[in-house]
Protein backbone atom coordinates (compact mmCIF):
# COMPACT_ATOMS: atom_id res chain seq x y z
CA UNK A 1 0.00 0.00 0.00
CA UNK A 2 1.19 3.42 -1.31
CA UNK A 3 1.81 6.53 1.44
CA UNK A 4 -0.28 9.30 0.56
CA UNK A 5 1.18 12.71 0.73
CA UNK A 6 2.63 13.26 4.15
CA UNK A 7 2.17 13.96 7.46
CA UNK A 8 1.52 17.13 9.29
CA UNK A 9 4.49 16.91 11.23
CA UNK A 10 6.50 15.87 7.97
CA UNK A 11 5.20 19.01 6.11
CA UNK A 12 6.27 21.07 9.26
CA UNK A 13 9.80 19.64 8.98
CA UNK A 14 9.77 20.63 5.61
CA UNK A 15 8.70 23.83 5.85
CA UNK A 16 11.80 24.59 8.41
CA UNK A 17 14.23 23.00 5.83
CA UNK A 18 13.11 25.23 3.67
CA UNK A 19 14.07 28.26 5.47
CA UNK A 20 17.46 26.22 6.71
CA UNK A 21 18.35 26.03 3.14
CA UNK A 22 18.14 29.52 2.18
CA UNK A 23 19.61 31.20 5.27
CA UNK A 24 17.13 33.88 4.46
CA UNK A 25 14.03 35.94 5.65
CA UNK A 26 11.25 35.10 3.51
CA UNK A 27 8.11 36.70 2.61
CA UNK A 28 4.65 34.13 2.54
CA UNK A 29 4.65 34.35 -1.23
CA UNK A 30 8.57 33.56 -1.60
CA UNK A 31 7.59 30.55 0.70
CA UNK A 32 4.62 29.23 -1.02
CA UNK A 33 6.53 29.05 -3.89
CA UNK A 34 9.55 27.22 -2.38
CA UNK A 35 7.38 25.11 -0.21
CA UNK A 36 5.39 24.07 -3.94
CA UNK A 37 7.89 23.64 -6.13
CA UNK A 38 11.32 22.20 -4.16
CA UNK A 39 9.15 20.79 -1.26
CA UNK A 40 6.26 18.74 -2.51
CA UNK A 41 3.18 20.74 -0.34
CA UNK A 42 0.25 21.70 -1.49
CA UNK A 43 0.23 25.21 -2.34
CA UNK A 44 -3.41 25.37 -0.38
CA UNK A 45 -2.06 24.50 3.06
CA UNK A 46 1.25 26.13 2.77
CA UNK A 47 0.14 29.15 4.86
CA UNK A 48 -1.77 26.30 7.46
CA UNK A 49 1.47 24.61 8.06
CA UNK A 50 3.33 27.88 8.09
CA UNK A 51 1.51 28.96 11.10
CA UNK A 52 1.45 25.57 12.39
CA UNK A 53 5.00 26.26 12.86
CA UNK A 54 5.15 29.63 13.81
CA UNK A 55 2.59 28.47 16.83
CA UNK A 56 5.23 25.31 17.58
CA UNK A 57 8.21 28.07 17.68
CA UNK A 58 9.96 26.25 14.87
CA UNK A 59 9.96 29.32 12.71
CA UNK A 60 10.17 33.29 13.71
CA UNK A 61 7.66 35.46 12.23
CA UNK A 62 8.02 39.17 12.37
CA UNK A 63 5.10 42.08 10.78
CA UNK A 64 6.87 44.96 9.26
CA UNK A 65 4.82 47.49 7.32
CA UNK A 66 1.89 46.06 5.96
CA UNK A 67 4.00 42.55 5.58
CA UNK A 68 5.07 39.51 7.81
CA UNK A 69 8.36 38.28 6.92
CA UNK A 70 9.66 34.82 8.61
CA UNK A 71 12.82 33.01 9.08
CA UNK A 72 14.42 30.44 10.94
CA UNK A 73 18.24 30.24 11.23
CA UNK A 74 20.11 27.50 12.93
CA UNK A 75 22.00 29.57 15.73
CA UNK A 76 18.52 30.67 16.74
CA UNK A 77 17.73 26.83 17.57
CA UNK A 78 20.46 26.66 19.53
CA UNK A 79 20.04 30.01 21.65
CA UNK A 80 16.66 29.05 22.28
CA UNK A 81 17.46 25.08 23.51
CA UNK A 82 20.35 26.55 25.41
CA UNK A 83 17.45 29.50 27.10
CA UNK A 84 15.39 26.33 27.72
CA UNK A 85 17.84 24.66 29.61
CA UNK A 86 18.57 27.40 31.74
CA UNK A 87 15.17 28.04 32.71
CA UNK A 88 14.32 23.80 33.19
CA UNK A 89 18.22 23.99 35.30
CA UNK A 90 16.73 26.82 37.43
CA UNK A 91 13.49 25.03 38.14
CA UNK A 92 15.33 21.72 39.15
CA UNK A 93 17.40 24.23 41.82
CA UNK A 94 14.31 25.77 43.08
CA UNK A 95 12.19 22.56 43.14
CA UNK A 96 14.99 21.26 44.96
CA UNK A 97 14.97 24.03 47.69
CA UNK A 98 11.42 23.66 47.93
CA UNK A 99 11.45 20.21 48.27
CA UNK A 100 14.50 20.58 51.70
CA UNK A 101 12.37 23.27 53.25
CA UNK A 102 9.37 21.01 52.66
CA UNK A 103 11.47 17.97 54.18
CA UNK A 104 12.75 20.18 57.29
CA UNK A 105 9.29 21.23 57.85
CA UNK A 106 7.95 17.59 58.62
CA UNK A 107 10.87 17.42 60.59
CA UNK A 108 9.98 19.76 62.67
CA UNK A 109 6.14 19.40 62.97
CA UNK A 110 7.06 15.79 63.75
CA UNK A 111 8.51 16.32 66.80
CA UNK A 112 6.42 15.94 69.73
CA UNK A 113 4.27 13.82 67.72
CA UNK A 114 6.46 10.67 68.46
CA UNK A 115 4.24 7.50 69.07
CA UNK A 116 4.15 6.75 72.36
CA UNK A 117 1.19 5.25 74.58
CA UNK A 118 -0.06 8.67 75.98
CA UNK A 119 0.05 10.46 72.74
CA UNK A 120 -2.34 6.90 71.47
CA UNK A 121 -4.66 7.59 74.51
CA UNK A 122 -4.92 11.34 73.41
CA UNK A 123 -6.10 10.71 69.96
CA UNK A 124 -8.05 8.06 70.53
CA UNK A 125 -9.97 10.08 73.31
CA UNK A 126 -10.03 13.19 70.62
CA UNK A 127 -11.59 10.51 68.71
CA UNK A 128 -14.20 9.97 70.71
CA UNK A 129 -14.75 13.22 71.85
CA UNK A 130 -15.51 14.34 67.79
CA UNK A 131 -17.43 11.68 67.25
CA UNK A 132 -19.59 12.62 70.38
CA UNK A 133 -19.75 16.16 68.89
CA UNK A 134 -21.06 14.99 65.57
CA UNK A 135 -23.83 13.32 67.62
CA UNK A 136 -24.72 15.89 69.61
CA UNK A 137 -24.77 18.32 66.32
CA UNK A 138 -27.73 15.68 64.50
CA UNK A 139 -29.59 15.41 67.87
CA UNK A 140 -29.65 19.29 67.43
CA UNK A 141 -30.71 20.01 64.12
CA UNK A 142 -33.27 17.37 64.72
CA UNK A 143 -34.53 19.70 67.57
CA UNK A 144 -34.11 23.02 65.50
CA UNK A 145 -37.62 22.97 64.46
CA UNK A 146 -38.67 23.70 67.83
CA UNK A 147 -36.17 26.57 69.00
CA UNK A 148 -38.36 29.33 70.20
CA UNK A 149 -36.33 31.74 68.44
CA UNK A 150 -36.93 29.95 64.88
CA UNK A 151 -40.55 30.51 65.78
CA UNK A 152 -40.50 33.36 66.83
CA UNK A 153 -38.98 34.70 64.01
CA UNK A 154 -41.65 32.99 61.77
CA UNK A 155 -44.55 34.51 63.82
CA UNK A 156 -42.54 38.25 62.67
CA UNK A 157 -42.87 37.35 59.17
Amino acid sequence: MAKRGMSAEEKKLKMKEIFIESKDVLTLKEVEKVASKSKGINAMIVKDVLQQTVDDGMVVTDKIGISNYYWSFPSQELHVRKVKLAKLSEDVESTKRKRDAFQEQAKALSKGREVSADREEKMKRLSDLQSQNDKLKTELQQYADSDPDFIKSLQEA
